[in-house]
């Protein structure tokens, strides 16, 4: 039996990490809206007041990230965001709400949706200037996604950043 449905909802998006807005007079403001029809899901993120990176050094990049398990949190790597010379960003992004690119995981089950800068060069720290709990419910996600995006090598107990698969 095949059910129909249809759900949206907004995530707002809070400053977590200062230092991001392109004004000294306003934050850098986002929310992302989560669409649902059946069994297709699109994201859709808008931000803004957000300062311009030097691109040879840095990005932005959007994640969405479960929690609930913490040795074994589920990071999906949305992309990269461009950010125009207003500070306005957004990113469209389409997938399965069943299996979200093939973690096997709905999408209802997500709960933190971050704007992380994401550094050309190796750093350890991560700085979000934005991000948003889907179930209004916070989350010390930090920590996971630093353990999902750098490895720690045994050899020289040096963290080394893993780099974004590039899937469409």
């Amino acid at each position: 039996c095949y059910r129909r449905r249809y759900k949206r909802y907004f995530v707002m998006l809070e400053e977590e990490d200062k230092g991001f807005s392109s004004s000294k007079s306003d934050t850098v403001k986002g929310y992302g809206k989560i669409e649902i029809r059946n069994d297709h899901g699109t994201l859709s993120l808008y931000c803004q007041n957000l300062k311009k990176l030097e691109e040879k050094k840095e990005r932005y990049r959007l994640y969405l990230i479960l929690t609930e398990d913490p040795l074994e949190p589920t990071v999906v790597d949305i992309g990269p965001i461009k950010v125009d010379d207003n500070g306005k960003g957004e990113i469209v992004w389409e997938f399965n709400s069943e299996n979200v690119k093939g973690f096997k995981k709905p999408i209802e089950d997500f709960d933190v949706l971050t704007i992380v800068v994401e550094p050309f060069e190796e750093t350890q720290r991560i700085l979000a200037p934005l991000v948003g709990y889907i179930h209004k419910k916070k989350s010390n996600w930090k920590p996971l996604l630093q353990k999902k995006l750098f490895v720690v090598s045994k050899d020289n107990k040096k963290q080394v950043q893993l780099q974004p698969q590039e899937k469409s």
